[in-house]
């Protein structure tokens, strides 16, 4: 038998074999062997049923083998109390999902349990707690609920996700509007000229505009509407255009002799820092606006109508010339 066929048969022999095991290589289609390393591991070993892959088998199951013949579907691990789940075994975290997770024996134990949800208290049981925490367990004590943001805990009828009642004097859904149900619809207007006299239009352009409620883009604000223009929404190169196309903020501030003021809000793309003139709202998508106040522009409440304008229309100015730079609001809030 020549020396290749000879190390061939070394290669056939079993793990239980005192035959050492080396490293093949192929060099112009001819195989020679060399770097002869230790033997295999080929101890003896138990073997457990894992149906479920999670490296833990179950208890009972035991079945003789070797470490360097490892079985399909089998762990060297046993302890697994449900071996039809992977997130159950002894090596899982217990977590709050009316399992036992860590086979432990335990079900929702606090003593090992990750992640227990808050619970906020609930006196009304309308299923919305205040910002008031006060538990952190798997279950929570009797009149406390996992949701909170309730705005009246006394009464059940107001809770977030609730429909709005109308002319009833109560926020019902909880959104800061109080007979309300957050919608602005209107028309947007503006107009931009310069001549020699008065009355001279470069453009003259509306937009009808719709939006919804955004208390988060100001909580200071008395109200905060995100509008929408509509996809054909157009700027004139002469000087009309909306604050934004992309849609902007129209925002209620209050001022100090109670009554209210404007501010619009812009979708940046980069970040503000530093001015003090301005209000930064941040939300949870990590997207910048810029809120720019304007106390020279009064807003008009009358019942639902939102009205207001800034000018003046025509304004002489130093050079003799007229310019007109206008725009105004004329909406309906529901």
């Amino acid at each position: 038998m020549s020396r290749t066929t000879g190390l061939l048969a070394v290669l056939l022999v079993g793990c239980g074999s005192k035959a050492e095991d080396f490293d093949t290589y192929v060099s112009d289609g001819d195989v020679t062997y060399e770097s002869w390393a230790e033997p295999a591991d080929c101890n003896p070993t138990t073997y457990y049923e894992d149906v479920d892959g999670d490296g833990y088998g179950v208890d009972g199951t035991a079945v003789e083998g070797e470490t360097c013949r490892p079985l399909a579907g089998h762990a060297t691990v046993a302890g697994d109390c449900d071996d039809r789940s992977s997130g159950v075994s002894p090596g899982a975290v217990e977590i709050c999902d009316g399992r036992d997770n860590d086979c432990d024996g335990d079900v929702d134990d606090d003593d090992t349990v990750t992640s227990k949800p808050l619970w906020y208290a609930d006196d009304d049981g309308d299923g919305y707690g205040t910002d008031e925490v006060v538990d952190e367990a798997c279950e929570g004590p009797s009149g406390s609920s996992m949701l909170d943001g309730d705005c009246d805990d006394a009464d059940p009828d107001a809770h977030p996700g609730r429909s709005e009642t109308l002319d009833d004097g109560i926020d019902n859904n909880c959104d800061g509007l109080t007979d309300f149900v957050g919608t602005l619809e209107g028309t947007w207007a503006a107009a931009h000229g310069l001549g020699d006299e008065p009355g001279v239009r470069d453009c003259e352009l509306s937009w009808d505009l719709s939006g919804l409620w955004a208390r988060d883009l100001c909580p200071d604000c008395a109200m905060s509407f995100w509008m929408d223009p509509a996809e054909d929404a157009t700027t004139d190169p002469d000087g009309c255009a909306l604050p934004s196309s992309d849609g902007f903020g129209i925002h209620v501030m209050g001022s100090e002799d109670d009554g209210f003021y404007l501010g619009i809000s812009y979708n940046l793309t980069y970040t503000y820092y530093g001015y003090t003139y301005y209000y930064y709202g941040y939300t949870t998508t990590y997207t910048y606006y810029e809120l720019r106040p304007q106390p020279d522009i009064s807003v008009t409440l009358d019942g639902a109508s939102l009205r207001f304008e800034q000018g003046p229309l025509d304004e002489l100015q130093s050079d003799g010339t007229y310019q007109t730079a206008w725009f105004g609001f004329d909406g309906t809030i529901e």
